[in-house]
């Protein structure tokens, strides 16, 4: 069909002015995230409540671990004459049998893991998993064995169990991670005898810490030891001869210590931060997570039950 010319200039005057109007909304697109971008740079947003979050969590939390360390415990090592004590945990009357006199001896229960519920109306149901050493007698070895009770809160604050307690495995294990330090220190080295220096004065009452120390390694002798030998110590990498000021170097170090009463020997180990002044190696700080070495972590071997 042809177009008469009138036509042809009326839709080209319309092209015209929707390519006009596209600009105006391009640019006022742009002008509006502009202005945004400029709001929030000098109006930024409020940061998420992580702390606030994170306090309210353990908040929650913490009642709930303690009442089931309290339940397992009251279980494991309650009587018939005790059995009232259990009536905060199973208010509904859950049929435990207890028995006359107290049949097993319980220590050290720690709430191991937590695993929370969705929450249902105003209950919150929580598993805990409770770790707790065992002995059939007070000459008997202790074995830590694990408990799971599942604990639900009523409005955040009433707690009460709402099954029986169930034996449960014990973690998987974990994996061998090396330690990244091969380079062995002699013992006949300057290094290896400054590094027995320090273990001395930091573990007994010998004094003459600050001699092996930084000024602001903020190390303070233990002094529990009668006596403490350096056995073996390796770097991270060789100990240049004359490091210069401000040199770091990484050292791990195993230690036999006896303790002031003379009845045990114990074995410890400690990763070091070293740093040189005026060309003399000084402990700057005890590392509380050893530099590791660039292999691949081996599983851990299951402990025979």
């Amino acid at each position: 069909m042809a177009i008469s010319n009138v036509w042809k200039r009326r839709l080209a005057v319309m092209g015209r002015g929707a390519a006009c109007v596209a600009f105006v909304v391009v640019v006022v697109s742009s002008s509006i995230s502009g202005i945004g971008t400029v709001w929030r740079l000098f109006f930024p947003p409020q940061p998420p409540p992580i702390a606030e979050v994170t306090r309210q969590v353990i908040n929650e939390t913490d009642p709930v671990k303690a009442f089931a360390v309290g339940c397992v415990k009251g279980l494991l090592a309650g009587t018939a004459s005790s059995a009232a004590n259990l009536a905060r945990c199973f208010p509904g009357g859950h049929p435990y049998k207890l028995p006359t006199t107290a049949a097993m001896m319980v220590s050290n229960p720690v709430a191991w893991a937590v695993k929370r519920q969705p929450s249902s109306g105003d209950i919150t149901v929580y598993g805990v998993i409770v770790q707790i050493d065992e002995q059939p007698s007070l000459s008997a070895p202790a074995t830590t064995v694990f408990y799971q009770l599942p604990v639900a809160v009523n409005q955040g604050k009433g707690i009460e169990a709402i099954d029986r307690i169930g034996r449960v495995d014990p973690p998987p294990p974990g994996v061998y991670v090396a330690l990244g330090y091969p380079a062995t220190i002699p013992t006949s080295s300057g290094l290896f005898s400054m590094l027995s220096g320090f273990v001395a004065a930091f573990l007994t009452r010998s004094g003459g810490l600050e001699r092996f120390t930084t000024t602001d390694s903020g190390i303070v002798a233990v002094g529990g030891y009668s006596k403490a030998t350096l056995t073996t110590a390796q770097a991270e990498n060789d100990p240049p001869k004359a490091p210069g000021d401000n040199t770091e170097l990484a050292v791990h170090i195993d230690v036999s210590a006896r303790r002031s009463d003379y009845i045990k020997l114990d074995e410890l180990s400690y990763a070091l931060t070293l740093r040189s002044v005026g060309g003399t190696w000084f402990v700057a700080q005890i590392d509380a997570i050893p530099v590791l070495a660039d292999t691949t972590p081996v599983p851990a071997t299951p402990a025979p039950g």
